[in-house]
């Protein structure tokens, strides 16, 4: 129960602000689209930037599994305890909102609401994580993009991070590292 009230007080609520962001972007609701710009055609990166490391909890392959699973689901208490249903409570009406709001703006195939494409988009990293991101991109999109769909399965980030560099993954998009092999 730890774990779902941390996991709803933190992540969760950053992702329903990075969704919410999401959609007013698209719906034109906010002064950040450009006069000629198309809001339902931009590609909006999410990155939810936590002061905390979470460790693997912030691996982007777990926490999408996680989203797309739980998306649709709902948790109970068996043992009717009310701090257990209180926190169950806070998880599954969060979720909920997350996929209304997502099923505005996510794509959809065959009628059904492809949230792997719209939440691989999404990146939970932590302050330090950032911080080095943007110190080494040539922007703040090429910060963020160098690593999106690049994994390892080392559920590490800094692991994650040595073998882009390794395989000259990150050249085109990141600062070399002085003294490094990239």
């Amino acid at each position: 129960m730890t774990f779902i009230d941390d996991y709803t007080k933190s992540f969760l609520t950053l992702v329903t602000q990075l969704v919410r962001h999401d959609r007013n972007i698209r719906r034109g609701l906010t002064p950040l689209v450009e006069k000629d710009a198309i809001p339902r055609d931009l590609h909006i990166t999410k990155v939810a930037v936590s002061p905390l490391s979470y460790g693997p909890a912030s691996d982007q392959v777990l926490q999408n599994a996680l989203l797309h699973s739980m998306i649709r689901a709902r948790l109970g208490s068996v043992k009717k305890d009310p701090q257990h249903i209180r926190i169950l409570t806070a998880f599954n009406d969060t979720i909920a909102q997350i996929a209304r709001m997502a099923d505005l703006i996510a794509i959809t195939r065959n009628g059904e609401i492809d949230l792997v494409r719209y939440f691989i988009q999404l990146s939970w990293v932590d302050l330090g994580q950032l911080l080095y991101m943007l110190h080494r991109g040539h922007s703040v999109s090429s910060a963020v993009s160098a690593l999106r769909h690049v994994t390892f399965s080392t559920r590490d980030f800094w692991t994650e991070v040595a073998l882009a560099d390794r395989n000259g993954l990150t050249k085109t998009k990141w600062r070399q590292v002085i003294g490094g092999t990239n």
